[in-house]
């Protein structure tokens, strides 16, 4: 008995040290996060705050209060915009301290930028339509006939991609407001996000992430766990960072789809980052960002190695050959 115990916490240390991860403690229920001016902040719903961490030692260095329920934000410049649903307000963020409020008329739910007009477009459920601000004034109005949730903005195109939760469709509009085209994803769309010229979206029911490149309109749909949360693509590695929310793990696929990891870390993993070599996850249900590292390339197989260094060889040899006969050829 002692025996299989000793093995069971053996297997169980190589699980934990083969991934290590550094798990950060934040305010109440973290769901969105973001980078701005060389520090992470981290949106935390339940306690109607911002966590500051500093990314040279992973340490929450200030705690910022904003408006209640805040439910999502987006980085504009050296400004953070931040859409509280609990009370219609939008909150502006500068230097780590909040500048401003800006009153609505309804519940502000997701927030796109565009940092070429400096206008923020903010997603309102309740009234079926997408408001543009600028200089915290409302400029414009979209009109729908299906309740927004998630948005994201191509700046690339200067076109707005806005996911339905109730419908599985992706919807792109230009910036007047004219519908250009649709995309029929499926399920229960989550999450959306602009990522290299490309648009992630993730959606459960059918648990897939779905890539849209929003130069050619191709469209991948890959598998992606029992309920993927979020996606980013690592630039560095050349993977796409899954957090998969039913099972509490993040999956790593190549640019093809196929899995080549499965992080598991616990918890309810949410939305995600990646920064200088790693990736920084929320964990809701724990209250807590976690960092992993990057995965590596991997190696080449052995076998390459062999055929490399045989080469090497054969050159050398080849070489060796040749200048022996040109010294022959001279003595002569």
């Amino acid at each position: 008995m002692v025996k299989e115990i000793s093995i069971i916490i053996l297997l169980i240390f190589l699980i934990i040290s083969a991934f290590p991860f550094n798990a950060i403690k934040v305010g109440n229920e973290p769901i969105c996060i973001l980078c701005n001016s060389g520090y992470i902040y981290v949106l935390n719903y339940n306690s109607s705050t911002i966590s500051v961490i500093n990314p040279s030692n992973n340490v929450v260095i200030s705690t910022i209060n904003v408006s209640f329920k805040p439910i999502s934000m987006v980085s504009a410049g050296d400004k953070i915009y931040v859409a509280s649903s609990g009370c219609n307000k939008i909150d502006v963020i500068e230097n780590g301290k909040l500048l401003k409020t800006i009153n609505l008329t309804s519940t502000p739910y997701y927030v796109a930028y565009d940092c070429k007009t400096k206008e923020l477009i903010v997603t309102e459920p309740v009234l079926k339509s997408i408001i543009i601000l600028k200089n915290c004034n409302i400029i414009g109005n979209i009109s729908l006939n299906y309740p927004p949730s998630v948005i994201a903005f191509d700046p690339i195109n200067c076109l707005l991609y806005v996911g339905s939760a109730f419908n599985g469709t992706i919807y792109v509009y230009n910036m007047s407001g004219n519908l250009i085209t649709s995309y029929y994803i499926g399920g229960q769309v989550v999450n959306i996000k602009y990522c290299h010229g490309e648009i992630f979206v993730t959606s459960w029911g059918n648990n897939e992430l779905t890539i849209i490149n929003s130069s050619s309109s191709n469209v991948f749909h890959y598998y992606a766990g029992l309920k993927p949360y979020d996606a980013i693509y690592d630039p560095s590695d050349g993977y796409i960072y899954v957090t998969d929310f039913g099972t509490g793990s993040i999956l790593v696929l190549c640019p093809n789809g196929n899995v080549v990891q499965n992080i598991t870390i616990g918890g309810k993993p949410s939305n995600l980052i990646y920064r200088d070599g790693y990736i920084y996850v929320v964990d809701p249900s724990f209250n807590e960002v976690i960092v992993i590292p990057q995965v590596p390339r991997p190696s080449p197989p052995y076998c390459l190695y062999y055929l490399i260094a045989g080469g090497v060889v054969a050159l050398v040899i080849i070489g060796y050959f040749v200048i022996k006969r040109e010294m022959s050829s001279n003595n002569k």
